[in-house]
């Protein structure tokens, strides 16, 4: 195995990347172009870590970590890398919307800053279009600039495109039209940007969760054209380690490879896994993507001598908003992701996590397929998610009747416009408590932490 992770090591060590620098630093290989920066370091234990960061915005477009065990899969994990380096060519242009009430105005400065990018050499690419269509089409680029007769829509811009900077555009500058000014702005705003605090939330738990040994969970979020595998250690109720894998596809060979070098480094005693669709007998079935819809319980049981446990991901969810909160014990959480048809509803009666008859409670694409409504021609508007998670949202109040129901949905920055919709079926005396919440990697975490706590102390 020595011998084979070395020569590993000096394969890497050789290789050659089109328009790309190479550097060699002990343990650290990087690749260096004037729009990216890969970088492969050899830790202890054979670990090794593979990270591509896009030089516009200081964002990982890329990022895996994993204990060589053989040449073949770890040399595949490199070509990833590899492609992914390469790709960030056709992303280093810096893409800005500015957007205003009907896009006239802002049309033209678009103009010209692009002709002023054009004249200077800078990597800036400038659209305009009205506020209304910043939705749909605003995820489509890095920055978002509001003229200033609509700033004061900063923050409902901000909720519905957590993930990009919004920036307001100074009168001073829109008023001239000053392009060297806005330029300036902008590039000030990315720095600033770039070191905003993105550590994880601090959860106020006010449930018991009895966990009496150190857990591994798991998490798999995808969002738009990235997928990300979360995880976290837990020591009893201690966070140990939070670390996450950034591809654009995942495999299953891609969580395996994180408990492999987890249980490496640390005692784990129970791992748990929260993932999408309606898992039965260890097997999910979604209408998206989900592992092939093999056996995932059977895969990693055959590949690990430690009890593991798969829970939906939204019950898991549902189970952290529940641990942290002590209003009521029946709420429900409604998960409605960028981009996806059907959202995902887990439930929470008289304390207890309801999964129903083969797990399929809350999965609302069975409800929606025959209702009256077509989710592929509305998830591309506010009104259209309204009504869709409306449509969702209907059902679950007139079967379960929660006191509170929590969502996520980006395109919904305004629970006042969602509860009017609701007011048009349900009548406001019965109406459940109806809240946003912009987070949910650490209730996830937290749930499954929950949940496989709970399967060890019941099972082991």
């Amino acid at each position: 195995m020595e011998d084979n992770y070395h020569t590993f090591r000096n394969q890497l060590e050789n290789k050659t990347i089109k328009e790309f620098t190479k550097s060699i630093d002990k343990n650290k290989l990087t690749f260096e172009s004037s729009y990216a920066t890969g970088i492969i370091s050899f830790n202890a234990h054979h670990i090794i870590e593979m990270e591509v960061i896009n030089k516009k915005d200081a964002k990982s477009e890329f990022y895996i970590h994993f204990q060589y065990n053989n040449n073949a899969h770890a040399l595949a994990l490199y070509q990833e890398f590899q492609d992914a380096l390469i790709q960030t060519k056709k992303k280093h242009t810096l893409s800005v919307l500015l957007c205003c009430s009907g896009g006239l105005t802002t049309s033209y400065f678009a103009m010209l800053l692009n002709e002023g990018a054009q004249a200077i050499s800078l990597d800036y690419h400038f659209d305009a279009m009205s506020f209304d269509h910043l939705y749909h089409k605003g995820n489509n680029y890095d920055v978002i600039l509001l003229a200033p007769q609509i700033s004061y829509k900063h923050k409902e811009a901000e909720s519905a495109l957590r993930h990009k900077l919004i920036i307001d555009i100074p009168a001073s500058i829109f008023a001239r039209y000053d392009v060297g000014a806005m330029f300036h702005h902008i590039a000030s705003s990315l720095e600033t940007y770039k070191k905003r605090d993105t550590s994880p939330i601090d959860l106020p738990i006010k449930k018991d969760i009895h966990n009496t040994t150190t857990i591994l969970v798991l998490g798999y979020i995808r969002h738009m054209d990235k997928t990300r595998i979360v995880y976290r250690i837990y020591d009893h109720n201690k966070i140990l380690l939070t670390n996450e894998v950034i591809k654009s596809h995942l495999r299953l060979e891609d969580m395996r490879d994180i408990i492999t070098m987890i249980l490496t480094l640390y005692d784990i005693k129970m791992v748990g896994i929260a993932m999408p669709g309606i898992i039965n007998n260890g097997t999910p079935y979604s209408e998206s993507d989900t592992f092939s819809y093999e056996n995932v319980y059977e895969y990693f049981k055959n590949q690990f001598d430690i009890p593991i446990v798969l829970n939906n991901d939204v019950n898991a969810m549902a189970v952290g908003q529940y641990l942290t909160q002590d209003e009521t014990e029946n709420l429900s959480f409604l998960f409605q992701p960028r981009g996806a048809i059907y959202s995902g509803i887990g439930n929470i009666i008289d304390g207890k996590l309801h999964t129903g008859h083969a797990h399929v409670s809350g999965e609302s694409f069975l409800v929606m397929k025959h209702a009256n409504c077509s989710p592929q021609d509305l998830y591309t508007t506010e009104e259209g998610e309204i009504k869709m998670v409306a449509c969702a949202l209907n059902a679950l109040i007139a079967m379960v009747a929660p006191d509170k129901i929590i969502y996520y949905c980006e395109q919904i920055p305004d629970t006042k416009k969602l509860i009017d919709a609701l007011t048009v079926d349900i009548p406001e005396n019965v109406m459940p408590v109806i809240e946003k919440t912009i987070h949910i990697k650490d209730y996830m975490l937290l749930g499954e932490l929950y949940l496989a706590a709970q399967y060890y102390h019941e099972h082991l």
